[in-house]
């Protein structure tokens, strides 16, 4: 489930701010912490976070993963895993009317806003996705 961030944050930093959004998810069980015991062999150069979730996927036989990067969605699929990004996870929990119509808007532009990479062609197409839901 994706909510809404907070409007006001413990601290000015923004990186402060997520380690105490996600210090909080972990306490309240949102986010669950688990240890990769063997990371998967790739001659792709990965980012470490890249790595340790499709390892951990592969270790607790997870078949969809949530990976956004280009080199990490081929990744995925060349380990037998099925990447899904960040604007699926948008539209089904639109799907699920777990958020609404403008909670999707709303996370979708701060997340362009913090640096989340997308093609304009592709917003446009996500937002008439949303739309017809």
């Amino acid at each position: 489930m994706i909510r809404r961030p907070p409007r006001s944050t413990p601290s000015n930093s923004s990186a402060a701010s997520d380690v105490y959004k996600r210090q909080k998810e972990i306490e309240s069980g949102f986010i669950e912490v688990k240890k990769v015991s063997k990371l998967i062999e790739t001659t792709l150069e990965l980012e470490p976070g890249e790595l340790s979730t499709l390892s951990l996927a592969k270790q607790l036989r997870i078949n969809e993963v949530l990976v956004d990067e280009t080199l990490g969605r081929i990744a995925a699929k060349i380990v037998g895993l099925i990447p899904k990004g960040t604007l699926y996870v948008l539209l089904k929990n639109l799907r699920l009317r777990k958020i609404t119509f403008d909670d999707f808007l709303y996370i979708l532009n701060s997340l362009i806003e913090s640096g989340f990479r997308l093609k304009e062609e592709i917003y446009i197409k996500v937002i008439e996705e949303a739309k017809k839901i």
